[in-house]
């Protein structure tokens, strides 16, 4: 019981670290991403700086409040008088080098054909608002998709002036800085919780150690007594063999029963103040098991619930990249087990990005959304779709080789040319192409997922919305 007892012990200690590492993985990104945005707004400012002197003055306020990280209070200011500032005469230059600034954080730095400053502002903008957007994507959270996060990403999708578009960075920035702060808390909840756990468990590893101990205890006494009245029972059989008269075998019979029973009254008396003892101690125990057994569901459920709030793709409810990079190690790891086939097919929207710029990017999450619902409808409980990033889908096939699994693919392709999407009354057409492989034993992730990339590309290279298998 005691080695159990250790063992849960060391148990609740791994997955507290793991919790930890989990906690300080997450705080770690957001912080990453908040650092970014921070410093997008710093080269805004630099770049916007320059062009009117009521302007510079807020611009140098902006910047110095984001490198102090000052709190969403301070920039809420900030932000008011800047925008009236940026009404000036000067507004439209200030956003042309703003826009400039932006596209450098997000764009590699590649020669590219000459452009009209208008634009490339508006190339610049359209940059911006892509990446904003795939950030407030992941601030939403699977199960509570009416966030401020979500309202913010309705904001972008109007955001047409650089004012508001800064608007919306700035509260971006402060989401992602309460999102750090939220991981933070919670990993300090956790730790404090599954300390009270391993506190729990160690007072009951020494309830049950001092439970074995008065078991011994009890064990010892009871062969003490039992020595005692052998000892007795052979005195008394010794003396009555060598006695002659009645009166005197009398008086010693008599002593030794006396003593006899004085030796069983103290030993009950001693087991009977170990049995209380005993039971108050298993009291106490079963009250402790009840509380442990309480928190350690309260925490199994909230970890399963982070576990998959943190593999769950917030737009379209399906799986993400970190589902696919644990369940694919998995599928690797049971090919060369079992030499089952499985079939993993790549895809990709096919010119996504000019349905973001014809109608919104409320638009271009509504089509994710859509060939989603659309993929997971035909696929089987067994089978496994996610999504990758931007407008890439993965999907592995169980027990499917490669000849079926194209065949699948050719049929969810033609699927997805078959819907029918309209936005505010328009036709939006979606199709895809896809690059599929099969999935051996000797494989790798990294591998199986380039091979279904050239596979892909050859698709994109043939005319796109194609299925190609390597």
């Amino acid at each position: 019981m005691a080695n159990r007892i250790a063992d849960d012990t060391q148990h609740w200690k791994a997955k507290h670290r793991e919790l930890l590492r989990e906690f300080d993985k997450h705080e770690n990104s957001w912080r990453d991403l908040e650092k970014v945005l921070r410093r997008l707004v710093t080269r805004l400012c630099i770049a916007a700086s320059g062009h009117d002197p009521r302007l510079d003055t807020e611009l140098t306020q902006v910047s110095s409040a984001v490198k102090r990280e000052a709190g969403a209070p301070d920039l809420e200011l900030l932000l008011t008088s800047l925008s009236s500032a940026m009404m000036g005469p000067d507004a439209r230059g200030v956003a042309k080098g703003a826009a400039k600034a932006s596209l450098e954080l997000t764009q590699p730095l590649v020669a590219e054909p000459a452009t009209t400053p208008a634009a490339s502002a508006e190339s610049s903008h359209s940059a911006i608002v892509t990446a904003l957007g795939s950030l407030l994507q992941r601030l939403i959270p699977a199960d509570a998709p009416e966030t401020e996060a979500a309202a913010l990403l309705g904001q972008l999708s109007n955001a047409s002036s650089d004012a508001t578009l800064a608007r919306v960075i700035e509260r971006a920035a402060d989401l992602v800085r309460d999102r750090a702060d939220q991981f933070a808390r919670e990993r300090m909840s956790a730790a404090a919780l599954l300390t009270d756990v391993t506190n729990r468990l160690n007072e009951l590893a020494q309830i049950i150690a001092s439970g074995d101990s008065d078991l011994n205890a009890s064990r010892l006494a009871g062969e003490s007594m039992q020595t005692q009245v052998l000892s007795n029972v052979q005195q008394l059989s010794d003396e009555a063999m060598v006695a002659t008269e009645i009166a005197p075998l009398r008086q010693l019979v008599a002593a030794r029963v006396q003593n006899i029973s004085r030796e069983v009254h103290e030993y009950r008396e001693r087991e009977d103040s170990r049995f209380k003892a005993h039971a108050a101690r298993n009291e106490h125990l079963t009250r402790q098991v009840s509380e442990l057994k309480l928190k350690t569901r309260s925490l199994e459920s909230d970890l399963e619930v982070e576990r998959r709030r943190a593999r769950i793709d917030a737009l379209t409810g399906i799986a993400n990249r970190a589902a696919f990079d644990e369940r694919v190690r998995e599928e690797i790891a049971r090919v060369a087990r079992t030499d089952r086939p499985i079939s993993l097919l790549y895809w990709d929207l096919d010119h996504f990005k000019s349905i973001n710029d014809k109608f919104g990017h409320a638009a271009g999450d509504r089509v994710l959304q859509e060939v989603a619902n659309c993929f997971s409808s035909r696929l089987r409980s067994s089978d496994f779709l996610g999504r990758m990033g931007g407008e890439e889908f993965v999907i592995m096939l169980m027990d499917t080789p490669t000849s079926g699994a194209i065949k699948l693919a050719d049929d969810l392709r033609q699927a997805v040319a078959s819907l029918k999407m309209h936005f505010r009354g328009e036709p939006v057409p979606v199709t895809v192409s896809c690059g599929v492989t099969g999935i051996n034993g000797g494989d790798t992730a990294e591998a199986a997922m380039e091979r279904a990339d050239k596979a892909l590309y050859q698709a994109k290279d043939s005319g796109r919305n194609n299925c190609i298998a390597a």
